[in-house]
């Protein structure tokens, strides 16, 4: 068995990867279900990883607003990851873990997939956005910066702390930032 670097290394660079994410595979799933809004429906997800998978590979990809992984393969097929293992040695619980390659993994049904990544959707999207800003379809909130910064507001509200870090921070202001929130809690 490769490593997923392994097996990175000699399809495409991790650069190409992370600048040019296989978004396809997202695509074949969620087309179907949404049909011309597909890409709107697609704008909540997030591209995680690629990992092999026998003689292909699985496309990781997760949903801004429930949290939750869709693992497909090449042509939108969903699956079920159950064991992964990386030059450590096995793990059963593959979310918690470093990128790695795909041992075991079962193709699910379509139904199966979406209930689980879209579980409680609508409670997520009335919670960050509130009931007369959420669209008339829960499933084509963007995850973006408004709903980010309303989501937050939420949180603050309820009195959870919040640390803003904007894609010009340094690694300096960063750490700035987190030390900041951490001084003012003692």
């Amino acid at each position: 068995m490769k490593t997923f670097k392994q097996f990175i290394n000699e399809s495409e660079t991790m650069r190409e990867l992370f600048y040019n994410p296989p978004w396809q595979p997202l695509y074949n799933f969620l087309e179907p279900i949404f049909g011309e809004s597909y890409e709107d429906a697609a704008n909540q997800w997030m591209f995680m990883e690629k990992a092999f998978y026998l003689e292909d590979a699985l496309y990781f990809y997760k949903n801004g607003i429930t949290r939750r992984y869709l693992v497909l393969d090449k042509s939108g097929n969903p699956y079920n990851v159950k064991k992964r293992k990386d030059a450590v040695g096995d793990w059963s619980n593959w979310q918690d873990k470093e990128l790695s390659t795909v041992l075991i993994a079962d193709e699910i049904p379509v139904g199966k997939a979406f209930k689980y990544v879209y579980e409680n959707i609508e409670k997520f999207t009335k919670f960050a956005l509130g009931e007369e800003e959420t669209p008339k379809s829960p499933y084509m909130v963007g995850y973006n910066s408004d709903y980010k910064c309303s989501l937050y507001g939420k949180l603050k509200d309820l009195g959870y702390q919040v640390i803003g870090i904007d894609d010009t921070d340094t690694s300096e202001d960063i750490s700035k930032k987190l030390k900041d929130s951490t001084n003012k809690k003692g």
